[in-house]
């Protein structure tokens, strides 16, 4: 009963529903969300662009949460310095890929929609790992 009453257990449990129900919109077609008939080659193109645009929001975000939370449950020691930064940062990228979009396709300058998502996700994870893996660095040194 310990378990269910660990806050970073719920957290893991509610991320990695987020990458499943992402994992499911990024492929709409195979789960049967959209249509596409690949011997006529008639697909239901703004059904196939929305669920993607969903998929990409949810799947890399909660992708990062649920690698984070497994970390965190292995190693409760670090959930104390881990939560002053996603205190605010989790808010603030939660916000932007809330509100955020694909870009106009016209200007083939810079980032895909999901390169700018998949790395705001890959700074989350790599700040996460060296504010949980330094007071375990420090107590090996001393």
């Amino acid at each position: 009963m310990k378990l269910l009453k660990n806050k970073i257990f719920w957290g893991f449990v509610v991320s990695s529903i987020g990458v499943i129900l992402g994992y499911i919109f990024l492929y709409p077609v195979q789960f049967h969300l959209c249509t596409a008939d690949f011997t006529t080659m008639a697909f239901d193109n703004s059904c196939l662009a929305s669920s993607s645009l969903i998929g990409i929001k949810l799947f890399y975000p909660f992708l990062a949460l649920a690698l984070i939370f497994l970390i965190l449950f292995l190693t409760p020691r670090a959930v104390s310095s881990w939560r002053k930064f996603a205190m605010w940062y989790i808010p603030v990228v939660g916000l932007l890929v809330a509100f955020s979009g694909p870009g106009d396709a016209g200007w083939a300058i810079g980032p895909t929609y999901q390169q700018y998502i998949q790395a705001v996700s890959m700074i989350y994870v790599v700040i996460s790992l060296i504010i949980i893996g330094w007071p375990i660095l420090k107590r090996k040194e001393h």
